[in-house]
């Protein structure tokens, strides 16, 4: 054991001193410099998107472009049909008609495994982190699409599944450094603060190396602290790592302040869509929050 473990270290010191090595992955430092995700025209694209659950309407012909590199938000009322849409997009949900499309690659009947695997990660509404592993092995879950190994050549621990081991948690220790986090790295998720719980869940979308974050309801629960935090956190994932955001968030002061584009649902349909500014003063809109008569 004394052996195994370090030939280990051992390993883990060649591979971290030679930054230029073939990971066969992409470190977020590195992301600038490699030009990666120059995508032209739509990065996704939901295309008359229809959902019904024993004939409610939960979505109806919701069409709904996402540009490269912005912070694209989706509001709207409780029951609008938020958090379905992305379960469409993510495979949890089959629409009943229309299509969605990334990078012009259609997700119709794709699980969620083989969605996240092309490049689109997700932070969930409720935390779904293990409670009583550290953040850091947390933020390794987000790696598993990378890690090839197998049971066999795990349970061997062989020195190409060391090797994976060490790259892919090179890149989990570089999200955990991104989002601040290393003073908890060993801690027991289920131990934080629950704004610390929530960014931990924003890092293992990260640790996925996607090409866009799905993010829902990131600052639901949130003190003003908190949610400060996390919308600096939110906007340096996009201008430093190039990423493309689609946001789902009832805190309207941040999605006027970090959105580029706001899509509005009302019960299924998309009634708004434009610049935060353009829609806040749109008055299906301010009908659908407030009713007749009212402003944002």
């Amino acid at each position: 054991m004394n052996r195994t473990l370090s030939r280990y270290k051992k390993r883990e010191r060649e591979i971290l001193s030679d930054p230029y090595e073939d990971r066969g992955v992409v470190l977020p430092s590195f992301r600038k410099i490699e030009g990666l995700f120059k995508s032209e025209g739509h990065l996704l694209e939901i295309d008359s998107l229809s959902l019904s659950f024993v004939g409610v309407e939960v979505l109806n012909d919701v069409s709904i472009n996402v540009s490269p590199n912005v912070v694209h938000a989706i509001i709207g009322p409780n029951g609008a049909g938020k958090t379905s849409l992305l379960n469409c997009i993510c495979g949890v949900y089959k629409p009943n008609r229309g299509t969605v499309r990334f990078e012009r690659v259609e997700l119709n009947g794709l699980r969620p495994d083989q969605v996240s695997s092309i490049g689109l990660a997700r932070s969930f509404q409720q935390i779904e982190l293990f409670a009583g592993m550290s953040v850091i092995d947390n933020i390794m879950l987000g790696r598993h699409v990378f890690m090839k190994g197998g049971i066999l050549r795990g349970g061997l621990w062989t020195p190409s599944m060391m090797k994976e081991e060490i790259i892919n948690r090179k890149m989990a220790e570089n999200v955990m450094k991104f989002l601040q986090l290393e003073a908890f790295r060993d801690i027991p998720v289920g131990t934080l603060p629950y704004g610390v719980q929530k960014r931990v869940d924003v890092g293992r979308a990260m640790a996925m190396n996607p090409k866009i974050m799905l993010l829902d309801e990131p600052c639901a629960g949130m003190n003003q602290e908190e949610t400060e935090d996390m919308t600096r956190f939110i906007l340096d994932i996009k201008e430093e790592l190039n990423l493309t955001i689609l946001i789902i968030e009832h805190n309207m002061q941040v999605i006027m302040d970090i959105s580029d584009i706001v899509s509005v649902l009302n019960f299924g349909l998309l009634i708004a869509e434009g610049k935060p500014q353009e829609v806040q003063k749109s008055p299906k809109v301010i009908e659908a929050y407030l009713g007749k008569g009212e402003c944002l």
